[in-house]
């Protein structure tokens, strides 16, 4: 439930937030919040970076299927920093083409 009532995925949640929840108001549109809950979703262990089998299975459950060889490229462009992890914003960036 929490999850779900926190639009912006700052992990907290506002009056405002709670109220567009119950249905009380009306939801405002949060672009990077929802791509925040993209990349989040497919971070299966929770631990806030996206590693290779993450992504693998992510672009799988969006039907886009890779090689081995194919998934070393997808992770170098889309691990700007090199450290063998994709972090939301990396991956926000490169899949959704904005800043996070």
């Amino acid at each position: 439930m929490f999850r779900g009532a926190d639009s912006d995925g700052d992990n907290k949640i506002t009056l405002n937030e709670f109220l567009e929840y119950m249905g009380v108001i009306p939801p405002r549109q949060h672009s990077g919040a929802t791509f925040r809950r993209v990349a989040r979703s497919c971070d299966l262990d929770g631990n806030g970076v996206l590693d290779a089998s993450e992504i693998r299975q992510c672009l799988a459950d969006s039907n886009f299927h890779y090689t081995e060889q194919e998934l070393a490229g997808k992770m170098k462009e889309l691990d700007h920093d090199g450290n063998g992890k994709v972090s939301y914003e990396e991956f926000i960036k490169e899949v959704f083409g904005v800043d996070s």
